[in-house]
């Protein structure tokens, strides 16, 4: 990934009668990125993605690709290949034609057909089923074959809207690295649309999270969740524990707030200046959290400590979720890994178990409530 944007959108904006699909956004994306746009049903993703591809006409803005100008540019002119999360392959033809359709169109020659599929196919280790039709194949193997077909003419932008929208849980989180390995072995530019947290952090480089047609943040996934720049990033992004509180003081590095659980004490971040009396909301994510039966000694990294009763527990394997109940009566979602547990073969904590609860000042993060 270079650091020169190789996609740059100044101003666009869609709008669908009186709705605003996409309202006056910009955006750089670098060449060789793998590059996400999150988001609920509705937020404008896809409306985005389909004006990189040409399918939609912006009502205002602009959107250059690799330095060229794309607003007289049609969808079959542009850079760019989309691929659908349907797939759309053509039911009567053999893998290997779905994937030549392309580059025959064009008329290239037939032998430099033949030899560009077979790289293709051997690329997403589809070459063992060229003569079968799509039906023969599963949902893993029609979306590396709808992935040779996007690929095959070599664009410099790939679209993809929710590729692996259509697989199972396991076969999908499967797909997502190999996604992610042939993108880096081609060097191309992915532009992926999806609703679903855990892949979009999983697969990109960057993540622009959307709602109402703008962009709440755009960041590393690292950034997006462990900074999150608005309580809707924080709450949309993960599981999150949200507390609302007053600041009480605010000094270098550090912030009290007074909320109804007790004071609290958190690690200022350094973009962050709040002003004494002004709301705000703590963020604090449930694997943050410490559990224990008895009371940790205070100490200056670990400032905040809670008092409550275990009312719910979910095995899921490598760990828990525990809700517990504070004793002022608000529910805190806490997560425990599984390492260690009795030699009846227990889980540590149960239900109605009294325990205390504490995260660093450093593990939670300040928002404007």
């Amino acid at each position: 990934m270079t650091e020169q944007p190789f996609i740059k959108v100044r101003g666009l904006t869609r709008t669908f009668g009186n709705f605003t699909a996409v309202d006056n956004i910009d955006l750089d994306i670098n060449r060789g990125e793998l590059f996400v746009l999150l988001g609920g049903s509705g937020c404008g993703k896809t409306t985005l993605l389909r004006m990189l591809a040409g399918f939609e006409t912006p009502d205002a803005g602009s959107i250059e690709i690799d330095g060229a100008d794309m607003a007289q540019t049609p969808p079959y002119s542009r850079p760019v290949n989309m691929m659908f999360q349907s797939y759309a392959l053509f039911p009567h033809m053999s893998v290997e034609k779905n994937v030549a359709y392309g580059l025959k169109r064009d008329g290239v020659d037939r032998a430099q057909i033949k030899l560009r599929v077979g790289e293709m196919l051997q690329m997403v280790e589809m070459q063992d089923f060229a003569k079968r039709k799509p039906h023969q194949l599963s949902g893993g193997q029609r979306q590396r074959v709808a992935l040779a077909r996007s690929l095959i003419k070599k664009p410099k932008v790939l679209l993809l809207d929710e590729p692996l929208g259509a697989l199972d849980k396991r076969l999908r989180e499967q797909t997502q690295f190999e996604l992610m390995e042939l993108q880096d072995k081609l060097g191309t530019t992915f532009v992926v649309v999806t609703h679903d947290q855990e892949e979009a952090m999983t697969l990109a480089t960057r993540i622009a999270v959307m709602e109402g047609g703008r962009f709440m943040q755009i960041g590393t996934p690292a950034e997006v969740y462990e900074t999150p720049a608005t309580k809707f990033v924080a709450n949309f992004v993960g599981s999150v524990n949200m507390i609302d509180g007053v600041v009480t003081s605010c000094q270098p590095g550090l912030v009290d707030v007074k909320t109804k659980q007790g004071a609290v004490t958190l690690q200022a971040q350094s973009r962050d200046e709040h002003a004494v009396g002004s709301e705000v909301s703590i963020a604090v994510r449930p694997e943050k959290i410490i559990i224990q039966k008895t009371r940790p000694e205070t100490e200056p990294e670990t400032p905040n400590v809670l008092h409550g009763t275990v009312k719910e527990l979910a095995y899921l394997g490598r760990l828990s979720t525990l809700r517990v109940e504070t004793d002022a009566g608000f529910i805190v979602e806490v997560t425990s890994p599984n390492t260690t547990r009795h030699s009846d073969g227990k889980h540590p904590f149960e239900w109605d178990d009294e325990v205390y609860i504490s995260f660093p000042a450093a593990s939670a993060v300040v928002l404007i409530a």
